[in-house]
């Protein structure tokens, strides 16, 4: 491990002297002036990184867990809205995101997150993903995948074969068929997965999704919800706020609305977008007070997805101690 982040701090450093922005730098590696030389390390930078796996360690001791089926899972679960260059900030984020996750960052990501206790990455299916997966695993990952789906990409069986500890209905198509009135393909889509012996879960964004399938007690074995319903439609905007929006509207009051169903769900919930699609990232005391009120008000039985983007900031011990802080003592 300690030659692993030897090679990327050097790497790190071949890049600052290639033209890379300082402030990125200085987030990004120990600065190797001022300091006696070992080994192509500063003592300084070594003992930085010795404090850094030292609080890690300390994390992922307190980080609490769910239960979902079988597996105990983090109750901060890593997503991969950033990882794959989707962003509700424009289009430019979402270039830089592309940009900056390429497989070796996205592995990197990955192992930061396990060290600091986090058990489980959720990730949408990309084409990426078998091989991003698979170096992560020879590389002596131990996370628990769940990845999102919908019948326009790969099959079940598929998808299945990367060996998911649960397989979950896209949340966008979910409230598609909702509304246009062929939500059964949902519940059909639970029980194909439920045969191939994978766990199931449906992801919406409408707090009246979750409270049908918990009235109707369908197969599923997990939920993911959104804290915004980002999925209404133009007319409903207009009738809300008396004009059509152009862009993605992050209303204050849903996740309330969101929290009641997740609370009334028996079964275990993933609570997504916590952070308004980043929105809430922009200030450290925005970002925890989003971490308080979902921890306050899902139930113990129930976790969070956020993506991560530690470009400039370490973004995962960040979220782990809010999640120790908030969501560890209930």
């Amino acid at each position: 491990m300690t030659q692993k982040i030897n090679n990327n701090i050097q790497l790190k450093n071949s890049h600052c002297r290639s033209n890379q922005p300082r402030r990125t730098f200085l987030k990004t590696a120990c600065s190797v002036t001022g300091g006696l030389m070992v080994g192509g390390l500063s003592v300084q930078c070594k003992s930085k990184i010795r404090n850094k796996e030292l609080k890690d360690t300390s994390l992922a001791a307190a980080m609490p867990k769910i239960q979902i089926g079988s597996r105990l899972v983090s109750r901060l679960v890593v997503g991969s809205n950033p990882v794959w260059g989707y962003s509700y900030q424009g289009k430019l984020l979402s270039k830089f995101m592309v940009n900056y996750f390429n497989d070796n960052n996205i592995v990197k990501l990955l192992h930061q997150s396990e060290r600091a206790g986090i058990t489980t990455w959720q990730a949408g299916f990309n084409k990426r993903l078998p091989d991003v997966w698979k170096r992560y695993q020879d590389e002596g990952g131990k996370m628990n995948l769940i990845i999102l789906h919908s019948f326009n990409e790969i099959s079940i069986k598929e998808i299945a074969s990367l060996n998911p500890i649960a397989i979950v209905h896209h949340g966008g198509v979910s409230d598609r068929l909702w509304v246009s009135g062929k939500f059964q393909k949902v519940h059909d889509y639970v029980k194909e997965v439920k045969d191939t012996g994978v766990m199931a879960g449906v992801s919406c964004h409408k707090p009246e999704v979750i409270e049908k399938i918990s009235e109707e007690d369908w197969e599923n074995d997990l939920f993911m919800a959104c804290f915004y319903e980002i999925t209404r439609s133009k007319e409903e905007w207009k009738k809300m706020l008396g004009f059509t929006p152009f862009q993605y509207i992050f209303h204050d009051n849903d996740p309330k609305r969101m929290c009641r169903a997740i609370r009334s769900a028996r079964k275990p919930v993933l609570g997504f977008k916590i952070l308004a699609g980043g929105w809430a990232a922009d200030r450290k005391e925005l970002t925890e007070k989003a971490f308080k009120f979902a921890f306050q008000n899902i139930k113990a039985s129930d976790g969070v997805i956020v993506g991560m983007l530690p470009a400039f900031d370490d973004q995962v011990s960040e979220n782990a101690k809010y999640t120790v802080k908030y969501g560890g003592n209930l």
